[in-house]
Order: structure tokens, then sequence, then C-alpha cells
């Protein structure tokens, strides 16, 4: 039974293999699995997905494919055995140097679980398939991660981690196959913004997941620090303050658009504080910084950057990739690192990534003038731990050899009074996000910066 299996499927793959036109140049990477690895419920998933994230990771030496299909089970007698799928057909057909195989989740479904006992049996056989391919793959196991679903629900968050999981460990050793162990992922706790329907990531876990696979391959190349590595940004939530159905990739689409079809003379490129400027852009809803910066530089063609939850690593991709030095801007003032913080990168990181920021910058706009302020101060106290990582990011990057054109400049003093406290009605609830009267404080300033710099 298993030569049958393993043969008809082997055949069927160096047919298609042919049909596919698989490439010899780049390294195949292949994300077996169910409704996770598809992207059930993420918006645009085809950019936003696990799979989709990772290939940005890995960069283009790497073609990642996305192989999931909802509902697939391990098992043969399953409710879907996704080795009877077009995607496993397919999959196997791109003839893959590295697997990721992750199903289980939806084996321990009821009606599915009454044949477990043949579940390590019939993942035997995939994992057969997939290592008699002609690439010869490297087959990596993933376990389930949590799900939250309360209980009674059809899918069973303790069974995956108490029944399938073990398998799964089982499983790795005799067959003397790599696993990443993904019990604890994305916490012990639930968390929305990372699992809005309690089982499936969003395009936030998506990445933290691809981030961990890429962290775990460590491939030629590899940056250990996530600050540095130009990646797209995967916010989503409606809080971003962005119109009904858009997500990161439209509303950075848009911004590129415009800068394309309009020169400026004024550019603010950052996070969610920087896109409170809104400048021209229909996608974004809130814009307490607009009028100030009318108010303050009548006349100047500008326009806003700022994407909301962006760190340095998406704002650098956007720099290197969004065509912006289209726009030939005189002056661009780059505000970036808060989300970092927040995300607990280190002061170090975050400030490798700030420097990473201004070299990409430097090239995209010869010519320019270009401030960049790192993270504004945040956290209400003094103490706050988020405060105290922001000003041991303006002291590294401030004793940096930054590129020609470029000037740091620490806006903390334009915000706090002599005890290092917020001066009071700058700063909204949350200890990070301006008031309108706080972008009027930041725009002051700027001003001695850019007034001279606009002539």
């Amino acid at each position: 039974m298993k030569y049958r299996i393993t043969s008809r499927l082997v055949a069927l793959a160096v047919s298609l293999t042919v049909v596919f036109g698989v490439s010899a140049e780049k390294i195949r990477v292949a994300c077996l699995g169910n409704s996770i690895t598809y992207g059930a419920g993420i918006a645009n998933r085809e950019s936003n997905s696990y799979p989709a994230q990772l290939a940005w990771l890995l960069g283009d030496g790497y073609d990642v494919k996305n192989f999931g299909r909802n509902s697939a089970t391990m098992l043969f007698k399953g409710n879907l055995p996704y080795v009877n799928t077009e995607e496993f057909s397919n999959a196997l057909a791109f003839n893959p140097d590295i697997v990721f195989l992750g199903l289980g989740t939806n084996d321990t479904k009821p009606q599915n679980m009454r044949h477990f006992a043949d579940f390590s049996h019939d993942a035997s056989l995939i994992i057969d398939s997939l290592r008699s391919l002609p690439s010869h793959p490297r087959v990596i196991l993933l376990s389930p991660m949590r799900c939250f679903l309360p209980a009674g629900s059809e899918i069973s968050d303790s069974i995956n981690q108490h029944v399938i999981a073990p398998a799964l460990r089982a499983l790795a050793s005799e067959k003397h196959v790599e696993l990443i162990d993904l019990s604890a992922f994305p916490g012990q706790a639930l968390d929305e913004s990372l699992m809005p329907d309690r089982l499936h990531p969003s395009s936030i876990g998506a990445g933290m997941l691809a981030r961990r696979l890429y962290d775990y391959l460590r491939p030629e190349g590899y940056d250990p620090n996530p600050a540095t590595r130009p990646v797209p940004g995967n916010e989503y939530r409606s809080g971003a303050g962005w119109r009904e159905g858009a997500d990161w990739h439209t509303v950075a689409r848009e911004i590129s658009d415009s800068l394309a079809a309009s020169p400026v003379d004024l550019l603010f490129i950052g996070n969610s504080i920087t896109q409170g400027f809104q400048g021209t852009r229909q996608l974004v809803t809130w814009g307490p910084g607009r009028q100030a910066v009318d108010d303050m530089f009548p006349g100047v063609r500008w326009q806003s950057a700022g994407i909301s939850g962006d760190r340095t690593q998406n704002v650098l991709w956007r720099i290197i990739n969004g065509g912006y030095g289209k726009s030939r801007p005189k002056v661009v003032v780059i505000t970036i690192g808060v989300n970092n913080v927040i995300a607990g990168d280190t002061p170090e990181r975050i400030a490798a990534g700030e420097i990473t920021v201004a070299e990409a910058a430097a090239k995209e706009f010869p010519g320019a003038s270009i401030f960049l302020l790192g993270p504004l101060p945040c956290g209400h106290e003094p103490s706050d731990p988020r405060r105290l990582a922001t000003d041991m990011i303006h002291s590294l990057v401030s004793k940096a050899q930054l590129p020609a054109g470029v000037k740091y400049i620490n806006p903390t003093s334009w915000f706090v009074d002599e005890d290092s406290r917020f001066i009071p009605g700058l700063y909204g609830g949350d200890g990070i996000h301006l008031t309108s009267d706080g972008y009027k404080a930041w725009l002051r300033g700027l001003a001695p910066y850019i007034s001279p710099a606009l002539k």
C-alpha cells in the first residue's frame, strides 16, 4: 500500500514538473497545510498569508508557494484528506527543496478522531511521498499552534496539544525529520489582534509565524535583526485610521501612486503618528495634524507617507520599493521606531534599523535634506520602559555616522518639560499619539530645520 501511494504521487509529480516549468535557479519552498497556511480570514491573503510574508523575508533567491487547503486533514479518512487535494498534487509538481508541513488541527474534529489510529501511518506516507521527489526536499513538520475556541467546539485545542502534537513529535523522531514546536504560538492567552476568530492568525499573526520560520531556517544572508530586514507591513485593523476595506498594501500603493503623480517639496515618512498629518490621501480617515502643516508651511507642496503600525523594517521596504524618489522632495522627515519599541525589539536593534533607514533614504533622495527623528517620546511617566527605550535609541543613533545629507534630531525636548513629563495637552490617552496641539508642537520644533531647507 505504501509503495503504491508513494510511487503514484511521485510519478504524478515528475510529469507535472515539466508542465509547471519549475525553475532551478531559486530555492523552492512549499508551504503545505490547512486554512492556517491558506490564510483563511486574512484580507488580501495573497500578500498577507504566512507563506507570502515568508517570501519577503527570504528574498529573491527563494520561490515560496502557498499550497494550503481549507479544512484539510492529515488523515486519509478525514473529512478532506490533504493527500487527495489538487494543492498536494501541485506541491509535488513544484518539486520543492524545502517543505513546511502543517496539518493536524482539522484532524481533531470528532468525525476525524475516529480514525486517529491511522494518523501516524498516513503522515508517514505523506512524508515518504515528499522525500521521494527528485529534489529530495528537507521536510519540516509544524506542530499545531494554539487556538482559543470555546469548549465544545468542533476543533479542540486540548486534542491539538495533548494528542496531535505528541504524535507529530514521535513521528519526527521516527522519520528523522525536523519539527518546529508551535504549541505556545502565538501566546498562552488570546490576543485578538493576532487571532481574531480564535483559530486563524491575522495578517499580523501570520507575519509573526513567517518570522519564526525564517529564524528557524537561517538562510544565507540571514539577518537576525527584524528591524533591519526590509519587509512590507501587515497592519489590517479598522483602528488604523483607514477607510473600510483598506489594508497595508492598498494604503502603501495609494502613497506610491500619489508621489508618482505629483512632485512635493516636503515629505513626511513614518507610522500612524506621521499618518495623522493625512495630506491628500483618500484612504486615511484621521488627520489631526493636517491643518498644522498648512498653517506652518503655507504654499508648500507636501505629503504624508505615514502608515499605521509601521516599524523600521516596513519604512525601509517602502523607501526601497515605493518609488518615493519620483516626487523629488527638497525635505524628507522620517519619524519611526515606536512600534519596534512596542513589539519588544531592543534599543540596539532599533537603532540599527534607524541607521539602515537613513542609508536607504540617502540613496532614494539624493540632494534632499533628510531629517531622521527616530521615535517620538512615549509613555506618560519618565520611568515608563517605553520612554527609557526611546531615550536609549536616541543616545545610540546620535553617535552613529550617518550618510551625507542626513541629520539626526532628537525631538524629545519639544514634548516634555524640565522634569521630563509630557507637556499637558500634547498627547492622547495612550501616551503615544498626538493631539492637534501635539502636531503643532512637533512642527514648531521642526520649523528651524525645515524652513531654510525649503528655500
